[in-house]
């Protein structure tokens, strides 16, 4: 115990139950443990001469073309990966490797949308102060999609946001 107290810093605290530990946590951590997102599902489907192997570090379900992970909290500042290996047999000039990736959120509205592949935006101006970054990461993105013959897109679906990267296979 007073190696932990030690490296607490001098933050001690007795939790006489389970019940004391949400307490403890929002006051050590704070905006830390908020949740932004919640059941998020990121469903990656694959066109013709694609195929998903396996999942690699996680699980998830392979459903004849599809691959479907589960995320069940995103917490704000987290970022969250899913490594899948493809199997791929070349077909004709023009296909894509599509990944779609949705959450239940609340999407964003419908006025921010246009706004969200520019520089130095964000898609909700209530986060701007509590997220790090500069807002360039999907302008950048969409760029680069755009530069290797594929696209990058969000839409508002049923239940929450949606992007969707498609890349040229053959490039």
């Amino acid at each position: 115990m007073a190696g932990l107290s030690r490296a607490g810093e001098g933050n001690t605290y007795f939790a006489e139950n389970y019940r004391d530990l949400p307490k403890i946590f929002d006051s050590e951590m704070g905006d830390t443990t908020s949740v932004i997102a919640q059941n998020a599902t990121v469903e990656i489907e694959c066109f013709e001469g694609f195929k998903p192997k396996r999942f690699l570090g996680r699980e998830g379900k392979i459903i004849g073309n599809k691959a479907i992970f589960g995320v069940p909290q995103l917490f704000l500042g987290q970022e969250k990966f899913g490594l899948l290996e493809l199997d791929y047999s070349a077909r004709d000039q023009g296909e894509f490797v599509i990944v779609k990736i949705c959450d239940k959120g609340p999407g964003l509205p419908l006025d921010r949308v246009d706004a969200l592949f520019k520089p130095f935006e964000r898609g909700d101006k209530s986060l701007v102060s509590e997220k790090s970054g500069f807002g360039l990461g999907l302008s950048i993105a969409r760029g680069l999609a755009t530069e290797m013959g594929g696209f990058l897109n969000y839409r508002n679906e049923a239940g929450g946001a949606c992007f969707e990267i498609g890349l040229n296979a053959r490039r």
